[in-house]
């Protein structure tokens, strides 16, 4: 290995924390994995991320077609917000999704436009996203948009 490779574990580059290298690439160039804010696994190069070339996993150049007169579109930001609260540790509700075994469908991890075909647009603003059976995952089958009323009255007991 050529250098000194300098160690980025546990940094933040923009919206990626740097969790682990992975190797090296041509021209001996490390390769880290990085969490992003979003809660997508990333794979990136080290100068990439000291230049600030890459800072997301590049949910912020492409919000998979949901974007609305250039912001992201409502049920975007409720598909990220799914996935910070069953993936991200850092996240105030992982305890209460990731923490307990709550999953995402793999249909919809890594794909917000499938999770926007399968669930449609959010039919009015006062709805969120809710799991049927409050032990099971974020899939089609166990999701639709309901109430908070609806919400509050689908707890798991305690």
């Amino acid at each position: 290995m050529g250098g000194i490779r300098l160690d980025l574990k546990d940094k933040k580059f923009g919206k990626l924390l740097v969790i682990k290298c992975v190797g090296v690439a041509k021209h001996y160039e490390s390769m880290w994995e990085c969490m992003c804010d979003c809660g997508n696994i990333a794979i990136v190069r080290g100068a990439h991320l000291k230049s600030g070339k890459t800072s997301s996993c590049g949910c912020l150049k492409n919000h998979h077609g949901m974007t609305i007169n250039g912001k992201s579109s409502i049920e975007y930001r409720i598909w990220l917000h799914m996935k910070q609260r069953c993936y991200n540790k850092n996240d105030k509700a992982y305890k209460y999704y990731g923490a307990r075994g709550i999953r995402i469908c793999e249909r919809w991890l890594n794909n917000a436009a499938l999770f926007l075909k399968d669930m449609g647009k959010r039919p009015h603003n006062k709805l969120t996203i809710e799991r049927i059976n409050n032990d099971g995952d974020y899939m089609p089958t166990n999701c639709k948009w309901a109430t908070w009323s609806e919400q509050n009255s689908n707890k798991r007991s305690r």
